[in-house]
């Protein structure tokens, strides 16, 4: 696992029909990438996005402040520049 002061944020994504992180055996139904910055994981997502996937994004815990970006605001986010 990535260390967080090295990688704060994440992009955690799947298939739009995948509602849960984990199936019922344990293992995961999505796929979380950790990244250096925002703008990093801004332009994953905006790739994952682009793929169909269903995306969110945020601060790794105990990064502060604390962002998260529900799937539902991913699209607005990517669209953002700095």
């Amino acid at each position: 696992m990535p260390m967080l002061s090295e990688n704060p944020w994440y992009v955690m994504f799947g298939s739009r029909q995948v509602r849960q992180v984990r199936t019922a055996r344990g293992t995961s139904a999505q796929t979380i990438e950790y990244f250096r910055s925002e703008d990093d994981a801004r332009d994953f997502a905006r790739e994952m996005l682009g793929q169909g996937h269903t995306v969110q994004a945020g601060t790794t815990p105990g990064v502060e402040p604390t962002k998260t970006v529900r799937p539902d605001e991913t699209a607005a986010w990517c669209s953002y520049k700095d």
